[in-house]
């Protein structure tokens, strides 16, 4: 499972959306705003901030930050590669 995979069944688990199947999100899919299809509130990208920043060791600084990098799975992705190198 690709990284960004691994990102999306993390966002389907920590915000308990049903139905997650590999490949549901495009990896250059939006996952905030209104052309997202998950849904997505601001408690659930805290929700999603929180768990990423455990489990991969990072820290994202501030609510643009993760405003920004949960654009898309291939951002997440590419960002927490980033900061694994750090």
């Amino acid at each position: 499972m690709s990284l960004q995979e691994e990102l999306i069944k993390l966002i389907f688990d920590v915000c308990e959306i049903d139905g997650y199947e590999e490949g549901a999100i495009g990896h250059d899919d939006p996952l905030l705003g209104p052309a997202a299809d998950l849904e997505l509130d601001s408690l659930d990208v805290l929700e999603i901030v929180i768990v990423i920043q455990k489990k991969y060791g990072i820290k994202i600084e501030n609510k643009s930050t993760a405003i920004e990098i949960l654009e898309s799975a291939n951002t997440l992705a590419g960002f927490v590669e980033k900061e694994r190198q750090n």
